[in-house]
């Protein structure tokens, strides 16, 4: 998967989590881990 569909589909994430409620801050961190892990492989 290359670096630029992992942005896009963080950003669409992202866009989900900010309709939502008090959730929305707990995936961001997630999303962070996720994002190193992808970049690391």
């Amino acid at each position: 998967m290359s670096v630029s569909s992992v942005i896009k589909s963080i950003q669409d994430i992202m866009r989900k989590d900010a309709g939502a409620d008090g959730d929305a801050q707990r995936p961001r961190g997630q999303l962070k881990t996720i994002l190193s892990d992808a970049l690391s492989h």
